[in-house]
């Protein structure tokens, strides 16, 4: 321990308790970032352990990682769009429509700006909000999945 006392020159107590406090301070900061590792879809152990052993630039490194829930929920969206029409895609999400105006061979009909009336505009926010609660029901039965990266054949 003579080391100890040569580099704390005596206050060896006081020393004691600061590196203490820099320790708790660590862990605590490594738990957190763990937290928003685990938020982003990353194993928490992993970025608790890189944020303890390098400090501040492992705490940088969390906190730039991307959010790989939000991409795949992204990568869903832009699927879901790009291989199906609007037409199509209300067809498979908004309950069927009695609307006369509706192209034949289509079950859904969203008019566009111009030809909602009075009466019309009613009808479009009943299928609007048919719309919404099908997608929450669709979004809470199918959450976002992980889709791995490679080359498409």
């Amino acid at each position: 321990m003579e080391w100890l006392n040569e580099i704390t020159k005596g206050h060896a107590p006081e020393a004691i308790i600061i590196l203490a406090l820099i320790m708790i301070i660590r862990v605590l900061l490594s738990i957190l970032m763990a937290g928003m590792a685990k938020q982003k879809g990353y194993n928490d152990v992993l970025y608790f352990f890189i944020c303890f052993i390098f400090g501040i630039f492992g705490y940088i490194f969390t906190a730039a990682l991307p959010d790989i829930r939000l991409r795949a929920a992204c990568e869903e969206l832009y699927e879901l769009l790009s291989n199906k029409t609007a037409a199509d895609t209300t067809d498979s999400i908004i309950p069927e429509s009695d609307d006369t105006r509706k192209p034949s061979g289509r079950k859904a009909y969203m008019p566009s700006a111009d030809e909602i009336s009075a009466q019309g505009r009613d009808s479009a926010v009943e299928r609007i909000r048919g719309f919404w609660e099908a997608a929450e029901k669709r979004k809470a039965e199918n959450p976002p999945q992980l889709k791995k990266k490679g080359k498409k054949k």
